[in-house]
């Protein structure tokens, strides 16, 4: 943490700076607007499963048993809580959840599984559900850090909604987008992206 600290030290005295009236720094903060957020994509279908949308444009998830839903969110760390429906009772688990960081590692397990051979604990989160269950919320446990991708494999028959990640980072700040300055070099767009890039990245890190 304390190699970025120079980048939050910068923020209070960017203020000096007169904003100009389009604010054109703000397509390049990388943090959301709120604590909670939802999937921005579908990112991968397989199987039988189905997509739709709900009135409030979040996503309801139809999956059969053996089929697998990947949705992306933006750069994100913390909790995902869903609703459900359509519960079979079984006393095996219903679905798994996995997390990636990269496109490249999407799949019904987690992205760090393997990576070291001794630690071999990462895998996927499988969720029991009972009967007259309707929603569900990741332990606080089980926090999840960095990812962009959650995998949804389905054990048996479920309908889920209002899928949600509850952020983590930078715990005292409502809306995380609210950076208290800002830095813009109009000339520069590889500058002013390595700036923000570097701020986000110790955001992250709170």
């Amino acid at each position: 943490m304390a190699r970025f600290s120079w980048l939050l030290a910068l923020l209070p005295f960017a203020q000096a700076i007169e904003p100009s009236p389009s604010r054109p720094w703000e397509s390049y903060i990388k943090s959301p607007s709120t604590r909670l957020v939802p999937p921005k994509r579908i990112h991968a279908i397989t199987s039988d499963a189905e997509v739709t949308t709900a009135q409030d444009g979040s996503y309801i998830l139809t999956l059969p048993a053996d089929s697998q839903i990947s949705l992306e969110f933006p750069y994100v760390g913390g909790l995902i809580s869903l609703n459900t429906s359509n519960v079979t009772n079984i006393t095996t688990p219903h679905f798994s959840l996995a997390f990636a960081e990269s496109p490249s590692f999407v799949r019904e397990i987690s992205d760090d599984t393997g990576a070291v051979p001794t630690q071999d604990y990462d895998k996927a989160l499988n969720v029991s559900l009972a009967p007259s269950q309707t929603s569900y919320k990741m332990p606080t446990e089980r926090f999840r850090g960095g990812f962009k991708y959650l995998t949804i494999h389905a054990f048996a028959p479920v309908t889920l909604s209002n899928i949600i990640c509850h952020l983590a980072y930078s715990p005292s700040q409502p809306d995380p987008s609210a950076y208290h300055g800002h830095f813009h070099t109009p000339d520069d767009d590889l500058l002013t992206r390595a700036w923000y890039a570097g701020v986000f990245t110790a955001q992250t890190n709170i």
